[in-house]
């Protein structure tokens, strides 16, 4: 793999093999679904967070656009925005009760040119306790 033409790094996996975990599925939101009716359940999950993710990034400032199945982001890294003045917009945004949008927004926030506010910050617990006293720390 060519990383100069990917423009990205390679992460290797150097903590040894990998081991499954029991988990607790009391919470699966498709329980008791039809695998039919889970599936578009799940779609429709999809298309929803894809449309947040596309809001969030429009409202940042960032050229994002979504056909059909796919979605098209021009970014820059934060070395580049810095560099050329163009920071990420801060401002209000909602997280859709959604943890992955928390974490999303929360990261995005070191690269904007004024505060993201976060509507709902709690719903983070739900995969990462911790994350938003940890990052207060950065």
């Amino acid at each position: 793999m060519d990383k100069e033409k990917m423009n990205a790094e390679v992460l290797e996996n150097t903590a040894g093999e990998l081991t499954g975990e029991d988990a607790e599925v009391s919470e699966d939101p498709y329980a008791g679904m039809t695998p039919e009716e889970a599936e578009k359940a799940a779609a429709k999950a999809a298309a929803d967070r894809a449309a947040a993710i596309e809001a969030m990034l429009t409202q940042m400032g960032v050229p994002v656009s979504i056909v059909e199945d796919r979605m098209s982001i021009t970014g820059m890294g934060l070395t580049q925005r810095v560099a050329t003045g163009q920071l990420l917009r801060g401002g209000t945004y909602p997280s859709h009760a959604d943890h992955r949008m928390v974490m999303a927004l929360s990261v995005a926030s070191l690269g904007a040119s004024s505060p993201i506010v976060i509507d709902d910050v709690a719903c983070v617990a739900k995969s990462f306790p911790d994350f938003n006293e940890l990052f207060a720390r950065l």
